[in-house]
């Protein structure tokens, strides 16, 4: 009945599934970069030699920039979350995490290739 389940989780998976899962969210948990450059920005604060380093930075800048990134970094856990709980065998699961984290780098190389100018 979809009024109880409305997420559709599949129910009664095997033992191997359910580990598969807890191991694909542990590792999207620890290698999720956008929500550990969140925290490190935040925790480290805006620096007025940013401004200097990167013309017309400002502190509102700054902080719409590290609150998309928070975003971004939850958006993307979520996703990943339910991808992977709604999986209901080992194949499923793995293939959709591993299309995540596929595009995750691509979105990562594109960044860094603009910021050197390649892009």
């Amino acid at each position: 009945d979809s009024k109880d389940n409305p997420l559709k989780i599949p129910v009664s998976v095997s033992s191997i599934v359910v580990v598969a899962q807890f191991l694909a969210i542990f590792i999207t948990v620890v290698s999720q970069d956008d929500l550990l450059s969140f925290f490190i920005l935040a925790f480290e604060g805006y620096s007025a030699d940013l401004s200097k380093l990167f013309r017309g930075a400002t502190l509102s800048k700054w902080l719409m920039g590290i609150i998309c990134l928070a975003f971004a970094g939850l958006l993307g856990l979520v996703t990943t979350f339910f991808l992977i709980v709604t999986s209901s065998d080992v194949v499923e699961l793995l293939l959709n995490f591993t299309a995540v984290e596929f595009v995750s780098l691509l979105d990562n190389v594109a960044f860094s290739l603009a910021v050197d100018g390649l892009l």
